[in-house]
């Protein structure tokens, strides 16, 4: 990615990197490596970084659709440019949207901008140990076209039910990441 902004935190030793994909999407993380690499850093270059993320209130999203009825999606066929369906007794049929495979990336608190809330279908899922915790090791996708996936890790005990691929996640996510 190419980095468009650094900001460095008060002691000048860790950063919060923000930087664009090659098609434009921006993203910003908690550099781990930030003090092995600031010298060489400039805005306007391009970079390799890895990237995973830490999640919090994390859950299986529970409804895998939505559904808009009457009116308001009436409202919405017309934004997309598109009639209404109506029934045999001459009423709209509802607009449903299957949200099973929506991807939601949106990183939008200025105080925190490594800090996101996600929406994203597992691809896959594997528990692991670290800090004498149980962790889910999810691979979810931040955006597609094209598809940029990451590593998240979410600690087991915030489900109540074990997640499986194909699951909706939803949450917020610490993201993090280091140049290779």
């Amino acid at each position: 990615m190419e980095i468009t902004e650094i900001n460095e935190w008060e002691h000048l030793i860790e950063a919060v990197i923000t930087g664009k994909t090659e098609d434009d999407q921006t993203i910003s993380f908690f550099d781990t490596s930030y003090f092995l690499h600031k010298e060489t850093y400039k805005i306007g270059e391009t970079y390799d970084f890895a990237i995973s993320a830490l999640g919090y209130n994390v859950k299986i999203q529970e409804e895998a659709s939505l559904s808009l009825e009457g009116q308001e999606a009436i409202d919405w066929l017309e934004k997309i440019e598109e009639e209404p369906t109506y029934d045999e007794k001459g009423n709209v049929e509802p607009f449903v949207f299957n949200l099973s495979q929506l991807v939601i990336f949106l990183q939008a608190n200025k105080d925190y901008p490594d800090d996101a809330e996600f929406l994203s279908p597992i691809s896959s899922i594997e528990t692991i140990r670290a800090f004498d915790k149980d962790f889910y090791k999810f691979k979810i996708t931040l955006f597609r076209f094209p598809e940029i996936e990451i590593n998240l890790y979410a600690k087991t005990d915030f489900f109540d039910q074990k997640p499986k691929v194909g699951d909706l996640l939803t949450g917020f996510m610490w993201l993090q990441g280091e140049k290779v």
